[in-house]
This record gives C-alpha cells, structure tokens and sequence, in this order.
C-alpha cells in the first residue's frame, strides 16, 4: 500500500518536500485564505512553514511526533 512516502515530489499530487517547496515557491499562491495546509514536522522548519502560509490567509495544521512542537529552538526563538 502506497502511502505519504512514496507520494512526495510527485507531479499531480499535492504532497512536497521542503526542498520542492523552497525551489518552487512560484507555484504557490500569495494567497490562500480558507486552504488548510498539513505540515509534517513541528521543528524549526515545519513552523517556518507553517507562518509561511498562516501570513497567507491559511489554516496550517502541525503533525508533530514528539511531545511538543519547537522542542530544538532555542529559547530565545521560542519566545
């Protein structure tokens, strides 16, 4: 059964590395106001992401494994 995985960076399907996403930053839309985004992925990145689409009128959901999201910033980022 195919998943997640082996559905990233494909064409025709929504699902992006952080990587296709930095370098195609052309395909996404200044705005996407009522678009709910999904981020895998609650360190540092996945809320660079996260605001990213948030400033964009997005309601982003974070899918974090740990306990807690930002758990590797610095407090100082935190804050």
């Amino acid at each position: 059964m195919s998943g997640l995985k082996e559905n990233i960076d494909l064409d025709n399907h929504k699902v992006s590395s952080i990587d296709k996403f930095m370098n195609h930053l052309d395909l996404y839309l200044d705005d996407t106001t009522n678009k709910e985004i999904v981020i895998v992925g609650g360190g540092a990145v996945g809320l660079d992401i996260a605001e990213y689409f948030a400033n964009r009128g997005a309601s982003p959901t974070i899918i974090e494994m740990m306990n807690q999201i930002g758990r590797d910033l610095d407090p100082v980022t935190k804050s």
